[in-house]
């Protein structure tokens, strides 16, 4: 999917340039295609050498199964709540677990009670069309964003969807103001800074 904006290219151009682009990628995988074909090896087949007993898995359901979708049905959880709680409720669990079956250990648990989760957080989106967060399939999370936040500074944006920010800034300053600390500098005049806020 591509998706995009702007009012200094004509929309035909952009279409041109696309598919050219396209018909470039081609001849790079077909490239890559003759490679593997030359010089490649034929691909192994994984096995899981870890294998969760079928009582494990069984026990593991019935002590977090109700209390998983009890969770995850939970709309006043953020984030980092509904992780805080499902945290929890997994220490409990690999420690029952642990207790009642000896022969067992905390990776095996572990992989259980992961095992469980996802099955439960998959049917609630597929079998009841309900996410974590309340939203249905087809709604969207709420999108803000905001530009020239910092009037000293050339450009600054900030961007939010849910929880997630993204935040920003453009200073143009004259080359030789560039401080010399990395030879990559020199070579390029572009530097992008990212910083991401996780809460």
């Amino acid at each position: 999917m591509l998706e995009g904006g702007g009012n200094n290219v004509l929309q035909q151009d952009l279409m041109k340039a696309i598919r050219m682009g396209v018909k470039e990628c081609q001849l790079i995988i077909k490239a890559i295609q003759d490679l593997v074909k030359q010089a490649g090896k034929p691909k192994r087949t994984f096995t899981n050498s870890l294998v969760v007993p079928e009582e494990i898995l069984q026990a593991t359901r019935t002590l977090s199964e109700t209390r998983l979708r009890s969770i995850f049905t939970d709309f006043s959880h953020h984030k980092l709540s509904r992780d805080n709680a499902v945290n929890l409720l997994r220490s409990d669990v690999i420690q029952k677990l642990v207790q009642g079956f000896p022969d067992s250990d905390n990776q095996l648990a572990n992989l259980a009670f992961s095992q469980v989760t996802k099955d439960v957080f998959r049917n609630l989106v597929l079998d009841e069309d309900i996410r974590c967060d309340g939203r249905g399939l087809c709604d969207l999370r709420i999108m803000k964003c905001s530009v020239d936040l910092y009037r000293p500074l050339h450009g600054s944006s900030l961007f939010q969807r849910g929880q997630t920010q993204v935040q920003c800034t453009v200073a143009f300053d004259a080359h030789e103001n560039i401080p010399k600390l990395d030879p990559l500098l020199e070579a390029t005049g572009f530097i992008l800074y990212g910083n991401c806020m996780w809460w």
